[in-house]
């Protein structure tokens, strides 16, 4: 009777081990799918009616954006090439409620300058959607291979009554310089337009 007993605890025990065994392979899976179809795919014209803005994705290019229940900001592009280059456009809350153009590109130039190493190499002011936009450059002062090594990008601050102004940022950051990804986001944020808030 001991014998059995052994027997059948160790079968028992050898049981919930293959269960373990299985529900972490399982889950192991199920993340890597959710991995896989984090992102959605975006060509065309890509609308943001959480924070009112749309743009167009250049003919050709595929950019993507994170999948729900992931919040939708906007949208980047892996530009393909040696130059490493992502362009992006997002679209956010005042949350710092700095309220004032210049201090936004200031602390979204600080912000970058600290992430990547860069220094900023001018600034200039221009439009985005019809509103004042300030354009910012930063480059590495030691160009680093695999490292970004320069980023560009152009920042506004859409206004709205009585409630938290919504920034809009479009940038390039790139490892190393290429004219085309310039046209990229060029041709981005000459094509973004205000409307079509829902919330």
């Amino acid at each position: 009777m001991a014998g059995y007993m052994r027997r059948v605890k160790f079968a028992t025990h050898l049981t919930a081990a293959v269960l373990t065994l299985c529900l972490a392979v399982l889950l192991q899976r199920m993340s890597s799918a959710a991995d896989a179809a984090g992102t959605v795919s975006v060509q065309g014209t890509y609308v943001n009616s959480e924070y009112g803005f749309s743009t167009q994705v250049p003919l050709g290019l595929h950019a993507f954006r994170l999948g729900p229940p992931a919040p939708n900001h906007g949208i980047g592009i892996n530009l393909k090439g040696e130059s490493g280059s992502y362009v992006w456009i997002n679209g956010e809350y005042d949350a710092l409620m700095l309220g004032d153009l210049a201090a936004l590109a200031d602390s979204e130039a600080s912000s970058f300058c600290r992430e990547y190493g860069l220094k900023i190499i001018g600034t200039r002011s221009t439009h985005m959607a019809g509103l004042d936009a300030i354009e910012t450059e930063l480059q590495s002062q030691k160009a680093e291979p695999g490292a970004v090594n320069y980023l560009r990008f152009t920042v506004t601050l859409a206004p709205r009554n009585g409630e938290t102004g919504i920034v809009l940022l479009a940038g390039l950051r790139q490892k190393s310089r290429d004219a085309s990804a310039d046209r990229v986001l060029s041709a981005i944020i000459a094509s973004v337009r205000l409307g079509g808030r829902t919330k």
